[in-house]
């Protein structure tokens, strides 16, 4: 990953963990792993507590005005812990590949449903 996409995910992470309702923050794909070429997106998922239009707008509009500034495409996936936990015991292999290889850019620390967050083998 380079530099500026690293400062953006720390500026974005930083925005986002002033909410309380952000439970994580994770870079997850190409450009984390490093096998990405120049006009690949930049994944980010964000997992919230639970989903309400605010909440989603404030994230969309945060990580579209990070998009402009950059001008770096970022793939972004809001997911609440409840779409997590179903994603992760049917075994979504994309569950799977975020959990397991993404980089965790913020974690607010959330332990109510810890097991969501984890990879179900």
């Amino acid at each position: 990953m380079f530099i500026q996409e690293l400062k953006i995910l720390q500026e974005i992470s930083a925005a986002l963990s002033s909410d309380k309702r952000i439970v994580k923050v994770i870079a997850y794909g190409s450009r984390v792993r490093g096998d990405f070429h120049g006009d690949s997106d930049l994944d980010l998922m964000v997992i919230v507590e639970r989903k309400d239009s605010d909440l989603k707008e404030k994230i969309l509009d945060l990580v579209y005005d990070y998009e402009l500034s950059a001008d770096l495409s970022i793939s972004l996936s809001i997911l609440s812990l409840g779409e997590v936990e179903i994603n992760n015991k049917l075994g979504s292999p994309f569950m799977k590949n975020v959990l397991e290889s993404g980089k965790i850019i913020y974690d607010s620390g959330y332990r109510g449903k810890e097991s969501s967050l984890a990879v179900q083998t």
